[in-house]
């Protein structure tokens, strides 16, 4: 009884906390409108495209079912599968024997990072809730439903396919299975059921998925800021540092990492796992949610003074409200707050370019929308076959709509974008509109 009243709570702190924060976007990041984008291109052809590789079939077909209210149905999904991955974690925890389990299950989903991922259409909570439900499902025996859920894990994000590996020492060390016909029907269904999914992404593409994501530059500052404080926030890594100095200086270190030796090594192979993929591809913080329940478990685990814990995890689910950094200033707010207004600040002058393109009396008019060329199709769609919308198009073809009459436009802002990817000037071809813009965080 007590765990139905603790797992009632849980889901519904997390559901209750989500609803102010899901109603006026999809997200900050610029692949949350691809992805909407890409769900209304797909309902007016019929067929699958992708809105970037490796594909990402599971949201790309849902923004297709949904019209024009895809946005908020898949914000709402995302809320609850992060109510659903603390649910699970609360119920792994507890089956490895941990006692005080609702901060830990908490703190999973209040970290600012799952806080900010569970209020947009991206799937980084969705892969997350199916890696989890996996673990318990292998944790119960359920075979054939760990095979599914790690299928789901890898279908909804192609990455975490990495994670499979540190899961088979999960399930030969920590869980014990040891039969060879058991790891067939794991592997064997969730390779079916990611194969099943992909199906349209193989059809269309073959098995040309993998994206290229070419040279990066190694900016060592940020590869820093965005695995600790773009994770867990100000009060976060606080209490972060705090754990990390218990568990240093604790007398029963070594006791308490003999005792739960083969979960504590899955965890960090867990993180260094996801830390690895974080740091090969583009430096997107939130690849490194998978790693958070077992940054937890570490702390669950090594930690065995209770009011430590809740001090820490505490610290956890108070930080996305309180306290946002930034290179221009500090705030009492935060980062669920400043995320909120920067959502609302990217709308406004998504609108504004629409306002200001649709007063310029032009037969024939090209924008160059740079990143804001997404929101701005999604929302408002072009039908007009003399007015031409593009992202970032190529000097030469420019310079063909220029030949043709076309007069080219574009929003200021995005002047810096175009020397960057496309090595023009776009001022010597076209006329700006609007001012610099910059989120105010």
């Amino acid at each position: 009884m007590k765990d139905k009243i603790n797992i009632t709570f849980i889901f519904f702190s997390v559901i209750i906390s989500r609803l102010p924060f899901i109603w006026n976007s999809p997200g900050l990041d610029l692949d949350n409108w691809l992805v909407l984008h890409t769900g209304k291109k797909i309902l007016e052809t019929g067929s699958y495209r992708a809105s970037r590789f490796p594909g990402y079939p599971v949201s790309e077909y849902l923004a297709s079912l949904f019209g024009d209210c895809a946005w908020l149905i898949l914000n709402v999904l995302s809320v609850l599968f992060t109510a659903l991955c603390c649910v699970v974690f609360y119920k792994i925890i507890g089956n490895l024997g941990v006692k005080d389990k609702v901060m830990a299950a908490l703190a999973l989903g209040f970290v600012q990072a799952v806080f900010i991922a569970s209020t947009s259409n991206m799937e980084y909570v969705w892969s997350l809730f199916f890696l989890l439900s996996g673990l318990w499902f292998i944790l119960k025996k359920y075979i054939f439903w760990a095979g599914v859920a790690l299928g789901l894990m890898v279908s909804t994000r192609f990455t975490n396919i990495i994670l499979l590996m540190p899961i088979l020492y999960f399930l030969y060390f920590t869980v014990r299975i040891r039969s060879l016909k058991d790891y067939l029907v794991i592997f064997g269904v969730a390779v079916s059921t990611f194969v099943l999914i992909f199906t349209p992404v193989f059809s269309k593409y073959s098995l040309n998925i993998l994206p290229d994501v070419g040279e990066s530059s190694i900016d060592l500052k940020s590869i820093v800021s965005q695995y600790t404080m773009y994770i867990y926030g100000v009060l976060g890594i606080l209490g972060l540092l705090v754990g990390c100095i218990y568990i240093i200086f604790s007398k029963n270190l070594v006791r308490n990492f003999q005792s739960n030796k083969e979960i504590l090594i899955f965890s960090v192979l867990m993180i260094l796992i996801t830390s690895f993929l974080y740091l090969k591809y583009p430096f997107e913080s939130n690849y490194n949610i998978p790693l958070i329940p077992f940054v937890i478990l570490i702390l669950v685990f090594l930690i065995q003074n209770k009011m430590v814990k809740n001090i820490i995890f505490s610290s956890f689910i108070l930080s996305p409200f309180v306290i946002y950094v930034s290179s221009n200033k500090v705030q009492f707010k935060g980062t669920v707050f400043v995320n909120e207004k920067m959502e609302n600040d990217f709308l406004v002058y998504t609108k504004s370019i629409h306002t200001q393109f649709s007063k310029i009396k032009s037969d024939k008019k090209v924008l160059v929308a740079g990143c804001f060329y997404n929101c701005y199709l999604y929302n408002y769609p072009n039908n007009n076959r003399n007015i031409k919308i593009y992202e970032g198009p190529t000097l030469d073809l420019l310079k063909h709509y220029i030949s043709q009459g076309y007069k080219i436009y574009y929003p200021i802002t995005v002047k810096k974008e175009i020397e960057n990817f496309h090595h023009y000037d776009i001022s010597e071809y076209g006329k700006g509109i609007l001012t610099e813009f910059n989120f105010d965080r």
